[in-house]
């Protein structure tokens, strides 16, 4: 392994630095950049907008940073409506990434802490359970991402607001009693807690636990 320190050429004097090791040359790092413990000093900037990354991302990923996004831009701004955890970044770790650097933004103290080439898949974040398609008479239409079990707790996210609830009932279109919901499986579920929430129709769940 050599590493090299490369020039950059609108910044005089500035040097950052490139490694070659026996997978190849390294100039960009592989982990995510994450500034959402940094969006007061961004919104004094002047900065009109902020974009999520979305391309070729779940519905999970875009809806759950997009909203922690959301929630930090407000509370900087005094608007925050949300019941969300005070800790933001706790929500991005939810997510799957490859781990997180605030880049060139705010640089980091040990360079290689912005890169991670041990990772090639990611880390997984809480596995998305499923999202809501119709309530009725107390009941969740659900569509399945991931297997569901009865009794299962898990996590409830809408714009607004997190549940945290059990699973109490799997229905499928018959009516039937379940004890697991399948991925792909077009179900009825009810939970534990009661749930007062304007945007249910917009829900979707995950499990509690993060996967290391």
């Amino acid at each position: 392994r050599w590493s090299y320190k490369l020039l950059e050429q609108t910044r005089p004097n500035q040097y950052y630095e490139i490694i070659q090791d026996n997978r190849g040359s390294h100039i960009l790092s592989t982990k995510d950049l994450a500034l959402i413990n940094y969006m007061k000093s961004l919104c004094e900037l002047g900065i009109d907008s902020f974009k999520i990354e979305g391309r070729t991302k779940s519905l999970y990923y875009v809806s759950s940073v997009a909203r922690a996004y959301r929630s930090a831009i407000d509370r900087v701004l005094g608007k925050d409506k949300t019941n969300i955890d005070e800790n933001l970044f706790d929500e991005l770790k939810k997510i799957g990434n490859r781990g997180y650097t605030t880049g060139f933004f705010i640089p980091e103290k040990n360079p290689s802490d912005a890169y991670s080439y041990d990772i090639s898949k990611g880390l997984a974040g809480a596995d998305f359970l499923f999202e809501v398609k119709n309530i009725k008479e107390g009941k969740f239409q659900v569509k399945i991402k991931n297997k569901v079990f009865l009794h299962q707790e898990i996590e409830i996210i809408t714009p607004k607001n997190n549940f945290v609830c059990q699973v109490c009932e799997i229905l499928n279109e018959k009516g039937e009693n379940l004890e697991i919901a399948n991925t792909n499986d077009l179900v009825w579920m009810k939970f534990s807690c009661q749930i007062d929430d304007q945007d249910l129709s917009f829900a979707l769940a995950r499990t509690i636990e993060v996967k290391r």
